[in-house]
């Protein structure tokens, strides 16, 4: 519940920007889908908070685009909506809704200061571990929003996620349900086994002719050749763009300017602070440090700090209340201030180290900004010459007419199948994104694709050209290979057979030891493993934490079977291991956190009414 909970609330916007940009925001050729909601254009309403019917309609259409692009464009509307696409969607819009109503009630405020960290901090707009610019006005451009819409977004966000922290904050999982859960997951066994190896009995002989026909037939899958497509298809990319793109140095000494605070490293100190709430014991405590007294006594002893909590730590000028920012950062290193007053007391502080700031040169990032320009200019005019590209394509244009006109080149691949393989395995590569194989087999024999945007900027459009159905190989053309399988059948029975007959007399009285010496097979002794481990096959691990010391279990993993007898059971402590108990009490606390905010978005329905207007939703259809 808690990552529903998530995805409705802190990672709402950026999934509106990186879920859309996953399936290119592929809205504008469904848009008549809807019909006008005029009569009614407010679709649900949570307390005070209104909903217009349009912003259903673009969620709605951006869920659709989604499901499109997975399971193919034939996916309509109206079968969205019986699938329960539309609920899920007013679901969403409601829960967030509820939050909005509930920030509100609280007085949360997020600052311009939070908003601008969150943005550079978000991965999806870095590059290199650093933010981009680039990157984040391409999905800016990409989502059709603007700068101040996607903050409006951000902070209304960020507001709805210190609602939903609040939550998790008082969530403590009790010691004794930790304490048995460490015990049953770290519990560790031992065991011992034997293994019957399919390699330790002969080869067959030859089969007869039948017998071989029946095997193929009988194994058909095994034989049957994929399914394979011919394709034409041309790739429209941002990179062969921008090397045909000239970029000015001007045009690249503005760039630099305009994103500087990118290339440049804030200076850092390293602060310690002694907060007192009386100014005459401020001054004191400033005299004797001036005198020599060390720093942390003093703290000790006029304002009963501990060493630790004197600590600030590095903080850039950004980082600070506005009245200790200009006097910490006119000191020298090893300088202490005059007693500061701020909103919290009297502040004395002193600067322990220096980590000076830094900013690239123009002349470092010459090349990467004239690279990053060509291909923002690319992205700009590709943008443009794929909307061209669309309006040939619906007018019947074909992929070599379209290709030629506007300069790619069409291209052909004589056989692909669903793994992108052709017929002699090996990878078709096409340089139009991880959704090209998936497109092909969505598009049907002699049709034409919609131009298709991948996730890194770069369209294709494709034509099916033919379709080889799968098929069973004729045996005459692979006998060789049939045979081979037919062999390592055989033998597999005849290994599953002889441990089969190994279980039988040790649950009739023998032991392992006297089976496995009158067969000359090895027993071999396990290390202590856990439940989660894998040192034995077959899922014979999980079956040895069901049985009794001395009991034995038998499974099969493609090249033998394994008969496995539980020697010894190796308790665990929790007292031993307090970093492992804290990370599953966290585990817990997540999970029981979920069940928490589950209760609570309850709550918050009976205190802020909800009402969906089914008709306006209807009129949507």
């Amino acid at each position: 519940m808690l990552q529903n909970i998530r995805q409705h609330a802190t990672s709402w916007v950026v999934k509106i920007l990186f879920g859309i940009l996953i399936v290119s925001f592929a809205i504008w050729g469904i848009g008549d889908i809807f019909r006008q909601a005029a009569q009614d254009p407010v679709a649900i309403k949570v307390g005070d908070q209104e909903v217009m019917t349009a912003e259903v309609a673009n969620q709605f259409r951006r869920e659709l685009s989604r499901m499109q692009q997975m399971m193919g464009s034939t996916i309509t509307a109206e079968m969205a909506r019986q699938f329960g696409m539309l609920d899920e969607v007013v679901d969403r819009i409601v829960t967030g809704a509820l939050y909005d109503q509930e920030a509100k009630r609280l007085g949360t405020a997020v600052s311009d200061e939070v908003v601008r960290k969150a943005i550079r901090q978000e991965p999806a707009f870095q590059r290199g571990g650093t933010f981009d610019r680039l990157q984040y006005e391409q999905a800016l451009r990409q989502n059709n929003l603007s700068e101040e819409g996607y903050v409006q977004l951000l902070r209304r966000d960020l507001s709805r996620g210190y609602v939903v922290g609040t939550i998790e904050t008082g969530v403590v999982p009790p010691k004794t349900l930790i304490d048995r859960l460490y015990r049953i997951r770290q519990e560790r066994r031992v065991a011992e086994s034997l293994t019957v190896a399919n390699a330790s009995f002969p080869e067959p002989a030859e089969p007869d002719a039948q017998v071989l026909v029946d095997f193929h037939k009988a194994e058909a899958a095994r034989f049957t050749a994929p399914e394979y497509r011919a394709v034409t298809y041309a790739v429209l990319s941002p990179d062969a763009l921008a090397g045909e793109i000239a970029v000015s140095e001007d045009k690249i000494k503005e760039e630099y300017d305009r994103r500087i605070g990118e290339f440049t490293v804030a200076e850092k100190r390293d602060v310690q602070q002694i907060l007192l709430s009386d100014e005459a014991d401020a001054k004191r405590a400033h005299e004797m440090v001036t005198q020599g007294k060390d720093f942390a006594e003093v703290a000790k002893e006029v304002a009963g700090m501990d060493p630790s909590a004197t600590e600030i730590g590095l903080v850039t000028r950004d980082e600070l209340p506005e009245e200790l920012a200009g006097p910490i950062f006119a000191l020298q290193q090893g300088a202490v201030s005059q007693p500061v007053k701020s909103a919290l007391g009297w502040h004395i502080v002193r600067v322990k180290a220096i980590n000076a700031g830094s900013t690239k040169t123009l002349a470092e990032l010459h090349d990467q900004l004239k690279r990053e320009v060509a291909r923002e200019q690319a992205l700009d005019q590709l943008f443009e010459i794929a909307n061209k590209v669309e309006d040939e394509l619906a007018a019947g244009g074909q992929v070599e007419q379209v290709a030629e006109k506007f300069g790619f080149k069409a291209q052909k691949i004589a056989a692909v199948d669903r793994s992108g393989l052709d017929p002699e395995g090996k990878r078709v590569e096409t340089n139009a994104g991880t959704t090209f194989v998936q497109t092909v087999f969505q598009t049907a024999q002699g049709e034409q694709s919609p131009l298709v945007e991948s996730r890194d900027g770069v369209y294709f459009v494709l034509r099916v050209d033919s379709v080889t159905p799968a098929t069973l190989k004729p045996l005459d053309s692979i006998r060789d290979e049939v045979l081979a399988a037919w062999r390592a059948a055989e033998r597999d029975k005849a290994a599953k057979a002889k441990a089969t007959q190994f279980v039988e007399q040790i649950k009739a009285g023998a032991t392992l030891e006297k089976v496995a010496a009158e067969a000359e097979i090895p027993i071999v002794i396990s290390e202590p493993f856990m439940r989660s481990s894998n040192v034995l096959p077959g899922g014979l691990v999980s079956r040895i934490f069901q049985i009794k010391p001395g009991e034995i279990e038998m499974a099969g993993a493609g090249d033998g079977y394994t008969i496995a007898r539980l020697k010894e059971i190796l308790p665990a402590d929790p007292a031993t291991d307090e970093a492992g108990v804290k990370r599953l009490a966290d585990q817990v606390k997540a999970q029981t956190a979920n069940d928490v905010v589950g209760a609570f978005s309850t709550a918050l329905r009976r205190r802020y009414p909800v009402e969906i207007k089914q008709s306006a939703l209807d009129s949507l259809f």
